[in-house]
């Protein structure tokens, strides 16, 4: 996991959230962000418990190399989506909120 993924999970959702939300122990979770690496079995469980606001790429780019590998199709629609919108020079919903 690289720092600005690590900070951005720590922002998102506590280290005891994470361990009750996986059914592991919050030691567990500790030492995964000690080590700064989540383990294989638990990188998309983490990205679904944080609403998708980090991606398995951010967290292991070793298991998934490609920014939208692990993202479920439904989810890698929409973002699709937005991007092309915001291409043609139309703005996405963040921007809209800002106004």
């Amino acid at each position: 996991m690289k720092g600005n993924d690590y900070d951005k999970l720590r922002a998102l959702i506590a280290q005891n959230a994470i361990a009750r939300n996986l059914g592991v122990t919050p030691q567990a979770v500790n030492q995964w962000f000690s080590k700064n690496t989540i383990p294989a079995r638990f990188v998309l469980r983490v990205c679904e418990v944080v609403a998708w606001k980090v991606t398995p790429h951010g967290l292991r780019p070793d298991l998934y190399p490609h920014p939208e590998d692990g993202i479920p199709d439904s989810l890698r629609k929409i973002s699709n989506l937005s991007l092309a919108r915001t291409e043609d020079g139309q703005s996405d919903s963040s921007e809209m909120s800002t106004r």
